[in-house]
């Protein structure tokens, strides 16, 4: 089971960002999306969430995405966007429970905000939280939809160093249930720690897919970022990357 997509073009205007991407999320797994800025993560997410026009096919375990009406692909994909600006003034548990109503199964406000450390803000607006408390909330929320398939886009931006690792930690859990986690983040050891797989996006909008001891070579990494890194070795294997 898996998402998929192939054959994936994406543009702006006359513009093109993506050509002919084939990409798979498999059920179960935790991967990450890196890559420098402009290379095109969040509109590759956007496009396999189908909120931004895209050409190609693109598969929820099999079916095609178009043959899925709006509430059965929000039953099977969650996707989280870097910024969301409600447009009334919700409250946290409000907005957690636009997430629930969607769920095939009945689920908890209080369990969803408890998976993210942020069952104390239950009763709190969102305008009044921190970046970093909002990010949470808004992540219960897509949780509470019990997804399939988990699309974040940087959901780690604005969290303490304790609240990263935690929610990585969180995601990777879930995978092992069996939901299958699509992660862009910017923090490739948070990523190499945590991750089954990692994908880099380059500059020439090609992706190189492997493990993080597979990816965390020089050659990959240069092609990627165009620079090179100290490559620290670590007792399990995974490195640790430093600029130089």
């Amino acid at each position: 089971m898996a998402l998929e997509a192939s054959g994936l073009t994406v543009g702006y205007g006359d513009t093109l960002i993506l050509r002919d991407i084939h990409f798979r999320v498999e059920a179960g797994s935790f991967s990450c999306l890196l890559g420098p800025n402009g290379a095109g993560k969040s509109t590759l997410l956007r496009a396999l969430v189908g909120t931004h026009p895209s050409q190609g096919m693109r598969k929820l375990d099999g079916a095609p995405m178009t043959e899925l009406g709006p509430r059965k692909r929000a039953q099977l994909l969650g996707y989280l966007p870097q910024e969301i600006q409600p447009a009334f003034p919700l409250t946290v548990a409000e907005s957690v429970e636009l997430g629930a109503r969607v769920a095939a199964k009945p689920v908890s406000i209080e369990s969803s905000l408890r998976s993210v450390d942020a069952e104390d803000l239950l009763h709190r607006h969102l305008n009044e939280l921190s970046g970093g408390e909002r990010r949470r909330v808004l992540l219960a929320g897509v949780l509470a939809q019990q997804p399939r398939y988990l699309l974040l886009d940087e959901p780690a931006a604005m969290l303490d160093l304790g609240h990263q690792a935690e929610l990585f930690d969180h995601l990777r859990k879930l995978s092992k249930r069996g939901l299958g986690i699509l992660c862009v983040t910017h923090d490739v050891n948070l990523a190499a720690q945590f991750a089954d797989q990692l994908h880099f996006l380059t500059p020439s909008a090609k992706i190189l897919s492997g493990t993080p001891t597979e990816l965390l070579t020089d050659a990959p990494l240069r092609e990627t970022f165009g620079h090179r890194f100290e490559i620290l070795p670590r007792e399990n294997h995974v490195p640790v990357i430093v600029p130089r």
